[in-house]
């Protein structure tokens, strides 16, 4: 079992991180699933404040089961609570159990996990369509927010608050999690396409991505219908 080092922010300090690589990607639970076996062992670490210490680690298999409910809700074309599922799905996923540490506000049985050092982070994705213009603009959240799975992300460079060190992660190939964040890059160009949406008739390119199986629902999506768009298959 997992175990986060417990820790003093006032001496360790947390990660100070730039130039992030991002990938967005509505994914079907299934391949997840085989993607997390292909991974191996990985730790999970909840990015948000909890009144439990045990709620700071999430395991695989109940990362899967809140993901799991989630795309049952996009499949059926029920609208999604996004702001619910961004809490349950937004986590540092770390080969290294190093990277974080754990702390708690003084007098009070609340506890938080903080970055000593780069994971990958995995995070509740959406995005906010703008008819006027017809443009896509993402991390807009609001009630009309079309959700959209989840974003990995990973920076390039980083630093410790109480330190001046820069790490430059390209230079440091070696490091657990940079190779997580190529591996799920390879996974992720694998099992997904390039989404291109329709609008009146208009194709419009994004950058985000879809799972390859994802045909059979996608144009079911609540978000998409309610905002007139469809996705080019």
């Amino acid at each position: 079992m997992w175990l986060l080092e417990e820790g003093d922010l006032s001496k360790l300090g947390e990660m100070q991180a730039s130039k992030w690589l991002r990938i967005r990607i509505l994914l079907d639970e299934k391949t997840l699933t085989q993607w997390f076996d292909l991974i191996g062992q990985v730790c999970f670490v909840n990015l948000f404040a909890t009144k439990s210490e045990d709620a700071l680690i999430v395991s695989p298999e109940e990362v899967l089961s809140r993901y799991t409910q989630y795309m049952e809700q996009i499949k059926a074309g029920k609208e999604v609570d996004h702001a619910y599922f961004q809490k349950k799905l937004t986590l540092h996923m770390t080969k290294d159990p190093k990277s974080c540490y754990k702390t708690a506000l003084k007098g009070k049985s609340i506890y938080f996990a903080k970055e000593k050092a780069p994971g990958v982070r995995m995070a509740l994705f959406g995005f906010s369509w703008d008819k006027s213009h017809r443009e896509i603009h993402s991390n807009v959240y609001s009630k009309t927010t079309i959700s959209w799975g989840l974003e990995f992300s990973y920076p390039q460079i980083f630093s410790g608050s109480l330190d001046t060190e820069v790490v430059y992660l390209a230079q440091e190939k070696d490091r657990p999690n940079s190779a997580l964040f190529v591996q799920l890059k390879q996974l992720i160009r694998r099992a997904s396409k390039p989404v291109k949406f329709i609008y009146e008739d208009q194709k419009i390119i994004s950058s985000l991505r879809m799972d390859k199986t994802g045909g059979a629902w996608i144009n079911n999506h609540f978000g998409l219908k309610e905002n007139s768009l469809k996705v080019d298959l």
